[in-house]
């Protein structure tokens, strides 16, 4: 609507005496432009203007050119009339968050200034991501409201925050626009500006005011891709309908910005026509100016809408949150259930209201400087959880944010403090008014923080407390209610923990436990901090009086005096535990004479135990004889369950072990055993107290005492029942792996039976028969049901390696009462080792798909492990040859680090630490049962040395200046420290109170943990006698464990031996004692004595016996003490461990075998034979039964079984025993392969091989059996084959090596790959060129052939055609699937189109433009290409390097009619456009060969630099799938499919044609992430039967069927 008033503005305004254009004024020789200072004109930046604490939106005012943050909104120079700060007087705007941002556009200015649009825009954005009052995690929309230019920086912000991943987060807030006279489409006065600039001698003319002249070219991008984005966006538009005056000669009065160009005319978008010129259309006089009031109302309007839709969405999301977290944080279900458990058990709302009047409660409470912590004592039965559940009624009635837990003795997760923190995590997260801690876990998902399941309180608190909640504050106070921390493992640990909340004083924590000493103790760290008191008789005798009358007057007594001496005798035996109580009345309820009342009172004796031995003699009596046996069994479940059962588990479980249903067990329960059991309000059965529990556990003395072991075997053979019935036969195939979400109704008892089972194993009776041959049934028939259940109901694999362990655990057991030997031992025993080696090698696999265990898995693993004999011969699942692998490899897992380069390894207890050079610093650590990752950490340069502190808490970290000392188990940064010279070796000692660093000075430091990290005196190991080797700088420097010996080698020395205490030299030693004469003490020796330098030297943990290993070839063992040699044998070894026991030396030499050897006698034990990168680091486990390595790109982890050895006594060595024939293990790469280093789909069903030694060889990927390759030919020089290329039409090959030999052959014969023949066409030689590729054109008459650096072009004749030069990597060669005549030719610039048969180049396109680059990023190089035939497309995949990181970007490109465009012809195809003249390119330019002249052919541009794209979104379509990829690995014949590898490496394809290969793919089977090399030109083909081929070492692996059935994954889009 217009507004009537007229435009005052530029008569009144501050700045209205000089000529105005696009809101600003010209005025000579001044550097602001209006004679204001820079407070008038407003600062530069973001600027807060107004702040909410719960804001709705955010305001940003953004100014157009030469205007100011606060100029371009005001009236006049005063304050006053800076409108913006009216907007929060109005209640509409008390939640919104007001800003304003300034940039220089100063036209005016005589500085010089080559800013654009774009860099404004950038600005803007970086202001809105960095600037602490609007950016990340705020979630609150954006609305944006701009003057002129303004609205088109804010345009140019808009694109660059949707397709710029920096933004990722910010975009998606971007709502509103509300323009005020924006020249969408360009204002003619900015041509008049630019001319006055041009004829000023002091000005010049700016790039950002050419910018708004009508049809230039940033207008176009600009609106030709805001159109794609712009119905995210509400979009409102005020426009000038006043003439601005101009003062310049013959300009006069101008409509600065007309309708036309004012407004965008989208449908969505609403217009607005203000009375009013271009400067005035956003100043107002005052608050009831009728400009103003339209505007506000516009405004309230917006701010109303997003308001109610956030209350809506808040609502919506809250609760999407919560299940989100509840599942990230795996927390204990329901924790409601255990207070409203407790709170029926109150006796009256009153009860427990005691605590209210303790003045150490209302302190603790109320008053944030006193102790933060609570903790009251009382004894067993004494209403410690009942007074804990009131304390939380009683804060969360008084408006508090209390979250609680309570405890459960051997509940698999309320018996943890893992638990305890997931559950207190969730909680925390659920007040409406702690978002900023809900959004604090969020974000931890976001980062990919993993909470798993076998995370320990340790690992808990560092990723979910101190990395996510304690990093907000806290605003209100937060309560904690945690009862009964006597009953949790480990209890003592809790106190550590709350030590570290001493920095939130708002944080107030109540414990209640029972008495305990160990408890008391570990209190003693939270010292003044915590309030110690206990629950005594007085404090409860009121509600226990309180219950007892009440219950007392429900027993229906004739008379008061008879309630008075009920209730008087009760209390006084009572001695204040209510559950005494509780059990008493319960006995009185069946009691109806007086007389039989007095009886009881007078025979119920005082104290638990005594109580419950007269409850159960009472049962025996008054039980029947044929229910005996039921009530013995119901109550065997509910105490040796391992957490309480639901009602219907319990019900279902009784079924199952007794063979028929129950009727009426409440009605059981409530007659026969109510006085030990209890149901409460959520229908889960627990034992009365835990003191009954105990009791019945412990008795052997009546009929009802339950033995342990015994109840653990009937529980585990019922669990074994259900696990091997039908319900858990529904063996699921990969046809309906995409049905994986829907649920199969199973019973009740089924997750019971699933996760308990194991448990029961470690306490069942192993000698048990009947239970080995329930067990082995099981794990030949429904063992992958229970694992596809078990993983996808909980997300992880931690089950199925507790599962193993307790399965070896049971076995171990037996085979004392029993012989290891029977079909039904050796199922369970294979399964103990396969259970582990799926959930180490597939386990991340398994994750994304649990459905994989089916089909995949099996076929995957060896030949005779028993997954793969009792579930490899699906006929409707996958179909895997060519893994030659018959048992498990002594290789628990291989974690490959693609693109990084691993440098050092340590373990600990429980975790593993991998350290990096490349990226520098990088630490990660790993679970050494799952070997999957926990966090990581960064060190600021490359790691050198990692060790873990002997508790395993503490992980140093060293490069050559830098040492960190890290909690291992939270990965925070505890001590930086700056080394003099580089550590050769850094150690903890005196118990993990000192860290200790041996460097190249021929010094030690130490540092002081205990005392805050400081610096100890630096010692050195030096004196005169010995000024020759002080004056060398040590190579190798060991510690013993002890830290009492140091050993160093020097150059041309010797070992030389120092004893720490002093320093004292304490001797050398020496292969040849001879050698060191009569020196005493030695001076140096004469270099004919020196000896070969030492690799690596290690001291032997128990001993002290020093292992060093010499470069020419020796392993010496020594006796430090005594300076003797002990034994040596002749091995090259680079690098040594030794395992904790000290009985195992492990050794790794530089082509990557690693020996075991016994460490005294260094005899071999085992040796694992490979062909592979030098080994880097060695270490062992703490139980000294794995070992590590790190090779390549890689970290191993083996379990050898030569670690698994028989203790001896310490004057026996292995050399007394039986001389054993070491075992020789020859791994996956052995040095006698010859690696396979070209592969290409072949005639037929064959595929074409070329290795490193020459040879070329043909294999049928068809055969049932993987065939012999059938040698076709040698290379002659026996060079690497390096290219091959098939042409099918013409039957001919082609292949090339590394010196330059190119063969071509025919076909001759192709009956099978084991019977075909051919014939060599011609071979010529390239000398000194090593050969990259070759390609064959379609009728095989042509043959391309790329070196580094040039293409030469032969007839299949052998004659060369022509040559290019200048064709290094960055160029991609294809075959023109559209023209067969034409050659492609790509790179980052874009595609030259050559003729196949003279090199000619036809035709040129360019498509890499601005409009790309913004999107993609600058200087983008193809990675990698898919040819679409079918479509006639071809498929790009971009990488772009960026500081610190790499992105990728797909692109679909048109190939339709690319073969007419001619170089100087207007193509008519649609998609291309003419090449412009009189543009100078970069040529190919032609290295003459043989006499052929250079040739050089421009690439010409197109007119329409985006033409050649598909049209398709920038930013959007294939961008999702970008950030999935790893690799391409081509299309699937005669369709539009593309196969490639995810980044969880399983084969997917998508569909080009399609549009959902914007937002879903298709996932088919997973590549073991040790079949995958590392380098990035991974071998993996489809073939024309779309099977794939993958090249292992000089294997080729085929999957057969693995393209028939696959499951559709949805992207998860960015917006």
């Amino acid at each position: 609507m217009a507004i009537n008033a007229a435009d005052n503005a530029s008569r009144h305004s501050y700045n209205s005496h000089g000529s105005s254009f696009l809101g600003l004024t010209f005025r000579h020789g001044k550097s602001n432009s209006d004679g204001l200072d820079e407070d008038a004109k407003g600062p530069l930046g973001l600027n807060l203007l107004h702040d909410a604490p719960d804001p709705i939106v955010d305001f940003v005012f953004v100014h157009g050119l030469g205007g100011g943050s606060r100029k371009t909104w005001s009236y006049s120079s005063d304050l006053k009339h800076f409108w913006p700060r009216w907007l929060p007087e109005d209640s509409n705007f008390h939640d919104v968050r007001i800003h304003s941002f300034g940039y220089n556009s100063d036209w005016t200015s005589m500085k010089p200034d080559v800013s654009n649009i774009s860099d404004f825009a950038l600005a803007l954005l970086n202001a809105l991501r960095y600037v602490e009052s609007i950016r990340l995690p705020e979630r609150t929309p954006i609305i944006f409201i701009v003057h002129s230019m303004g609205g088109l920086v804010v345009k140019k912000a808009c694109l660059l925050a949707w397709n710029d991943p920096a933004f990722e987060h910010l975009a998606p807030r971007f709502r509103t626009v509300v323009f005020f006279a924006t020249p969408h489409r360009g204002s003619d006065g900015a041509s008049v500006v630019n001319s006055v600039l041009r004829l000023s001698f002091a000005h010049s003319p700016r790039q950002y005011v050419e910018e708004l002249e009508r049809g230039s070219g940033t207008l176009q991008d600009i609106n030709e891709y805001f159109r794609h984005i712009a119905d995210k966006l509400e979009l409102y538009s005020f426009f000038e309908t006043v003439k601005t005056t101009f003062v310049f000669s013959g300009v006069g009065n101008v409509m600065i910005v007309d309708r036309s160009s004012a407004t965008l005319d989208y449908p969505h978008e609403q217009r607005f026509p203000v009375q009013a010129n271009h400067r005035g259309i956003c100043k107002f006089e005052a608050r009831h100016d009728s400009k103003y009031l339209l505007v506000k109302s516009v405004l309230a309007s917006i701010v109303r809408a997003r308001g109610e839709a956030r209350l809506v969405a808040k609502a919506q999301e809250r609760k999407g949150q919560l299940k989100t977290l509840q599942g990230f944080l795996n927390a204990p279900d329901k924790p409601e259930d255990d207070l409203t458990s407790l709170r029926d058990t109150r006796a009256n709302s009153h009860a427990c209201s005691w605590i209210e009047s303790k003045s150490y409660f209302s302190v603790w409470r109320d008053h944030f400087e006193s102790p933060q912590f609570l903790w009251l004592r009382a004894r067993p039965a004494y209403g410690k959880s009942v007074l804990a559940s009131y304390v939380v009624d009683h804060l969360t009635a008084a408006g508090y944010d209390c979250s609680y837990f309570f405890f459960k003795h051997r509940h698999p997760q309320k018996s943890k403090i893992s638990g305890l923190l997931r559950s207190i995590a969730h909680q925390m997260s659920m007040p409406a008014g702690n978002h900023a801690v809900r959004e604090s876990l969020l974000d931890l998902k976001e980062d990919d923080v993993h909470i798993n399941d076998d995370d320990d309180e340790q690992a808990i608190w560092r990723k979910v407390f101190a990395g996510g909640i304690f990093r907000t504050t806290f605003r209100r106070p937060q309560y904690w209610v945690i009862d009964g921390i006597d009953e949790c493992d480990h209890g003592t640990t809790i106190f550590p923990l709350l030590a570290k909340l001493e920095n939130f004083p708002l944080l107030r924590v109540f414990l209640t436990s029972r008495d305990s000493n160990e408890l008391s103790k570990s209190s003693s760290q939270l010292k003044s901090r915590l309030v110690n008191e206990e629950i005594s008789m007085h404090d409860t005798r009121q509600d226990i009086q309180t219950y007892a009358e009440e219950q007392v007057a429900q027993l229906n007594l004739e008379d008061d005096d008879t309630r008075q001496y009920v209730t008087a005798t009760i209390m006084g035996k009572s001695s204040g535990c209510f559950l005494w109580v509780k059990l008493v009345l319960k006995e009185l309820e069946d009691a109806h004479l007086r007389s039989s009342i007095e009886q009881i009172l007078e025979d119920v004796p005082e104290g638990m135990d005594p109580l419950y031995s007269r409850i159960l003699d009472l049962m025996s009596k008054q039980i029947p004889a044929s229910s005996k046996a039921l009530v013995h069994t119901i109550l065997t479940w509910i105490m040796c369950a391992v957490r309480p059962l639901t009602f219907g588990e319990l019900h279902s479980a009784l079924a199952i072990d007794i063979g028929e249903q129950i009727y009426r067990l409440r009605q059981a329960l409530d007659s026969m055993c109510s006085q030990l059991v209890l149901v409460d309000s959520n229908r889960v059965v627990h034992p009365v107290h835990e003191t009954a529990r105990d009791y019945l556990l412990g008795t052997t003395d009546s009929e009802w005492g339950i033995s342990r072991a015994k109840g653990s075997t009937r529980l585990l053979e019922s669990c074994l029942k259900y696990l091997t019935g039908q319900e858990m036969a529904n063996f699921r195939n990969r046809r309906t792996v995409s049905a994986l979400d829907t649920r199969q109704e199973r019973s009740p008892f089924s997750s019971y039976a699933c996760v308990a089972f194991s448990d029961h194993l470690r306490t069942a009776t192993a000698s048990s028969d009947h239970l080995l041959i329930l067990l082995a049934k099981f794990l030949e028939t429904n063992v992958l049901s229970w694992i596809e259940l078990l993983v996808r109901e909980y997300r992880s694999v931690h089950y199925l390696t507790v599962a193993a362990k307790n399965l070896k655990l049971f076995l171990e057991r037996r085979t004392k009462y029993k012989s290891p030997l029977g079909k039904e031992f050796s199922t369970a025993d294979a399964w103990s080792v396969d259970l582990e080696r799926i959930a180490t090698k597939f386990g991340k696999s398994l994750l994304n798909s649990p459905a994989a265990v089916f089909s995949l898995v099996p076929a995957l693993c060896p030949s005779q492990s028993a997954i793969r004999k009792q579930f490899g011969r699906d006929a409707r699942g996958i179909e895997v040859s060519g893994n030659e692998l018959a048992t498990w490899d002594d290789r628990l897992s291989c974690i490959i680090h693609r693109g990084k380069a691993p440098s050092a390894v340590a373990c600990a207890e429980e975790v593993f630490a991998v350290g990096f050079s490349k990226p520098p610093g990088l630490i990660w650590t790993y679970g050494i049962s799952t070997c999957q990752e926990k966090y990581s950490m960064a060190h600021p340069e490359s790691i050198r040395i990692l060790a873990f502190s002997s508790a395993g808490d503490l992980l140093a970290s060293s490069g050559r200046e830098h040492l960190r000392i890290w909690n291992a188990l939270e990965g925070s940064c505890l001590f930086a420290f700056r080394t003099r010279l580089e550590p050769l070796s850094v150690v903890f000692a005196q118990n993990d109170k000192l860290v200790m660093a041996a460097s190249k000075g021929n010094h030690t430091c130490s540092w002081d943990l205990r005392g805050g990290g400081t610096e100890q005196d630096t010692c050195s190991w030096y004196d005169a006698e010995r000024s020759v080797i002080s004056q060398n700088v040590p190579s190798v420097v060991a510690f013993n464990r002890e830290r009492s010996l140091l050993a160093a080698v020097y150059k041309g020395f010797p070992i030389s031996l120092w004893e720490i205490e002093d320093y004292s030299f304490l001797g050398y030693v020496h292969r040849d004692p001879a050698q060191l004469g009569d020196l005493a003490p030695p001076r140096g020796l004469d270099k004919k004595a020196a000896h070969a330098h030492v690799e690596a030297m290690i001291f032997n943990p128990k001993t002290d016996q020093l292992v060093a290993s010499y470069a020419d070839g020796e392993l010496c063992c020594f006796d430090p003490w005594s300076q003797e040699l002990e034994t040596k044998e002749n091995v090259y070894i680079q690098t040594m461990a030794c395992s904790p026991d000290g009985r195992t030396l492990a050794c790794g030499d530089s082509c990557g075998t690693i020996q075991l050897r016994d460490f005294r006698t260094l005899r071999l034990l085992y040796k694992i034979v490979a062909f592979d990168d030098p080994i880097r680091s060695l270490t062992f486990t703490a139980n000294s039964l794995r070992l590590l390595d790190i090779r390549g790109s890689t970290c191993n982890v083996w379990e050898p079984s030569a670690l698994v050895r028989s203790e001896q006594t310490d004057d026996q060595s292995t050399s007394d025993a039986m001389e054993r024939s070491p075992v020789i293990v020859e791994s996956d790469d052995a040095e006698d392969v010859n690696l396979l280093t070209a592969l290409v789909p072949g005639p037929g069903s064959s595929i074409l091989l070329g290795n490193e030694e020459g040879n070329v060889a043909m294999f049928d990927v068809m055969k049932e059996v993987a065939s012999q390759a059938q040698v076709l030919y040698n290379h002659v020089a026996g060079a690497p084959v390096s290219a091959l290329s098939w042409c099918e039409p013409a039957a001919i090959f082609a292949s090339a090596d590394l010196s330059g030999q190119i063969v071509l052959s025919k076909m001759t014969s192709m009956v099978d790959s084991a019977n075909s023949s051919c014939v060599k066409v011609f071979e010529d030689r390239l000398v000194g060129q090593a050969i990259r590729s070759v390609i064959l054109d379609a009728s095989g008459r042509r043959l391309l052939v790329l070196t580094s650096e040039t293409a030469y072009l032969y007839a299949t004749t052998g004659e060369i055609i022509d040559s290019l030069g200048n064709a290094d990597r960055t160029h991609t060669w294809l075959s023109d699937p559209v023209d067969p005549g034409n050659l492609l030719c790509l790179n980052s610039s874009g595609l030259r189109i050559f003729d196949w048969f003279t090199l000619r180049q036809k035709s040129s396109v360019s498509f890499i433009n601005r409009a790309i680059t913004d999107v993609i990023g600058p200087q983008p190089v193809i990675k990698q290409t898919a040819l679409i035939p079918k479509s006639k497309k071809i498929l790009l995949r971009f990488v772009t390097s960026r500081p610190r990181s790499q992105s990728t970007s797909l692109r679909i490109f048109y190939l339709q009619n690319v073969s007419a465009t001619q170089a100087g012809e207007n193509p008519r195809h649609p998609h291309l456009s003419p090449a412009r003249s009189g543009v100078e390119p970069k040529p190919l330019l032609t290295e003459p060969k043989d006499g052929l002249e250079p040739t050089q052919d421009p690439i010409k541009s197109t007119e329409d630099e985006d033409a050649f794209v598909l049209p398709q979104r920038l930013g959007e379509g294939l961008e999702p799938l970008s950030k999935q990829l790893e690799m391409i690995i081509g299309t699937i014949p005669n369709t539009s499919e593309v196969a490639f590898l995810n980044k969880t490496l399983w084969v997917c394809t998508v569909d080009i044609d399609k549009s959902e290969a914007e937002t879903s793919y298709t996932r088919y089977f997973f590549v073991p992430h040790e079949w995958i090399t590392n380098n990035e030109d991974m071998m993996i083909r489809v073939t024309a039967q779309k099977d794939v081929v993958l090249a292992k070492q000089d294997k080729v692996i085929i999957f057969r069927r693995g393209l028939r059935h696959g499951e559709k994954v949805t992207l998860e889009t960015e917006r």
